[in-house]
């Protein structure tokens, strides 16, 4: 993951039983804390929410919907 990339919580870390189609909402990757960090492992990030909201986040527990260049 990286600055620029749509993801969504994944469905895994809010453990709702149900597919990822059924999370709502999106948001941007605005800020890498952790640049240095080998890709594979989990990095701390800002995402920026389509409410308008950032928080903070962990790789690991978000999904990549769309990918930027």
């Amino acid at each position: 993951m990286k600055v620029g990339d749509i993801v969504q919580t994944s469905v895994e870390s809010i453990m709702s039983g149900l597919g990822q189609e059924t999370v709502e909402g999106s948001g941007i990757i605005i800020r890498d804390h952790s640049p240095m960090r080998p890709p594979h492992i989990g990095r701390i990030v800002d995402v920026l929410w389509d409410d308008g909201l950032i928080e903070e986040h962990s790789t690991n527990d978000l999904v990549v919907i769309n990918e930027s260049r």
